[in-house]
């Protein structure tokens, strides 16, 4: 992807959160711990995973799904914030296409387990969080291997969809 698309994206996010606060502070920022087994991790956009080859407080790792591998960032739970992949600056929003191809947000399968957003739905988001992280979704998706990362994603999140869209 793009590496200047792949900058802009991550700086429309750096200061934005879900709630007009840090929502980490509603939760003990439960999203940025892995669970008990060691399980945890945020997938790379493409192209991502070249600002964490040599970080000490992550690991890239590979995710391997029905849908094909992404890389993925498994931290530590204390990165620096202005250092937190897109993934990260996005949820508890996951990117999906329509029925109609059209690109839009909904609420990410994997925040059920960590986020109390969950129980409230897009209406717990902000609106300034949620317009840029659309607008960010829609500069990834204007690049054709962005386009093809965000419809696997989509795809990898529908095969353990429990909840509604």
């Amino acid at each position: 992807m793009n590496p200047q698309i792949l900058s802009r994206a991550r700086e429309l996010l750096l200061s934005l959160t879900p709630l007009n606060h840090d929502c980490g502070l509603l939760c003990g920022q439960a999203c940025c711990a892995p669970d008990e087994e060691g399980q945890g991790g945020m997938m790379l956009f493409p192209g991502e995973s070249a600002l964490y080859e040599n970080v000490s407080w992550a690991a890239l790792e590979t995710a391997h799904t029905p849908v094909g591998d992404f890389v993925c960032l498994k931290c530590d739970g204390r990165c620096p914030r202005e250092a937190r992949p897109l993934a990260c600056r996005i949820f508890p929003l996951s990117p999906y296409f329509n029925a109609s191809g059209e690109l839009g947000l909904r609420m990410d399968q994997r925040a059920w387990a960590m986020c109390p957003l969950m129980e409230y739905g897009l209406q717990a988001i902000s609106r300034p969080f949620f317009q840029s992280a659309l607008t960010v979704m829609q500069i990834i998706d204007g690049d054709p291997q962005g386009h093809a990362f965000l419809l696997r994603w989509q795809q990898a999140e529908d095969l353990y969809r429990i909840g509604p869209l």
